[in-house]
């Protein structure tokens, strides 16, 4: 298995509003463009954000993932879903395990309280 270099310092924790303008930068940043950044203004004005998290370097914003609630409609009915995205990473931080970070940061309590979705 190859080993993956990882950074250390790196802190995830809850977005505040303060932080906003940040993760629009990294966002911008790491797609190349506005569009995902949009995207996090109209899940949050739509109020279906559930959970966002920052991943800070020497408190420095360089990650950012979001979680939502979706609806996937089917031809039995609507299903209540949870939506990963977008997940972002400043460029000279990919490929360190940061994003990875953000969704262990979650992943052992959040899934358990889904269901209320």
């Amino acid at each position: 298995m190859t080993q993956v270099p990882t950074d250390p310092g790196v802190l995830v924790r809850d977005e505040q509003p303060r932080d906003h303008k940040k993760i629009r930068a990294v966002n911008e940043a790491a797609f190349g463009g506005p569009d995902e950044a949009d995207l996090i203004e109209s899940l949050r004005g739509d109020g279906v954000v559930l959970l966002s998290l920052v991943a800070e370097l020497e408190a420095r914003i360089i990650g950012h993932v979001l979680f939502s609630r979706m609806t996937i409609e089917t031809p039995d009915g609507s299903v209540a879903a949870l939506s990963l995205a977008p997940m972002a990473v400043l460029l000279g931080s990919q490929r360190r395990q940061v994003g990875t970070q953000l969704v262990a940061a979650v992943w052992p309590g959040f899934v358990s309280s889904l269901s209320g979705l």
